[in-house]
């Protein structure tokens, strides 16, 4: 799945640096995301711009959480947490957009890497050592000063996919076993949902 999601990132970044039309069909605005729902979900695998730089250290950085995530989640529940974190993330976009009557730019898969680091705080596998994990945890810290310093970066974005992902972890984790926690983590549309529906209010 990790492979599947970074070869969808991939794709649309070439599609929309061929076609840049589809960036306007495709894109998260929040504005509209309410009445085109799709937005939600597709404006998670664009890299808007077309820099070759943006496109490759986020498949980089979905690659490097994602070898270690899914192995301890399984493959349908990290598709699922992928997905929902992207929701998330959007949800909470457009909630805050709609609240402060201001503008995003949202771009990229952060919201599904931010709730893999949500699963890394909460979720701790079997043979997970201090000296294996050392690496991510620079990674989490590097982002996390990334959001600092560029004060134009979508935190909201961010924020929500990492609240999906630290739900996320605490599900699985009481289900015990890798696979066996799906059907719990779909309560996590729940919250998202709701989100959505506090930002529909007029």
């Amino acid at each position: 799945m990790t492979y599947t999601m970074m070869a969808i990132c991939g794709a649309l970044w070439l599609l929309t640096t061929v076609a840049p039309r589809l960036t306007g069909v495709l894109e998260l605005v929040p504005d509209l995301a309410l009445h085109q729902p799709w937005r939600l979900l597709t404006g998670g695998f664009l890299y808007l711009g077309g820099s070759l730089l943006d496109i490759s250290l986020g498949l980089l950085t979905i690659w490097i959480v994602g070898q270690a995530i899914e192995p301890a989640m399984g493959r349908r529940d990290f598709l699922l947490l992928y997905l929902l974190s992207l929701l998330g993330g959007s949800a909470a976009a457009v909630l805050w957009s709609r609240a402060s009557h201001g503008s995003l730019l949202v771009s990229g898969a952060s919201a599904a890497i931010w709730g893999m680091f949500g699963v890394l705080v909460t979720l701790r596998p079997k043979g997970w050592s201090k000296e294996s994990t050392s690496g991510l945890w620079v990674l989490v810290g590097l982002n996390v000063l990334y959001v600092i310093l560029i004060p134009t970066i979508a935190w909201q974005v961010k924020l929500g996919g990492f609240l999906i992902g630290l739900a996320a972890g605490v599900l699985v984790r009481t289900r015990g076993r890798a696979g066996r926690s799906t059907r719990a983590l779909w309560l996590l549309l729940v919250p998202i949902v709701l989100t959505l529906g506090v930002a529909a209010l007029p």
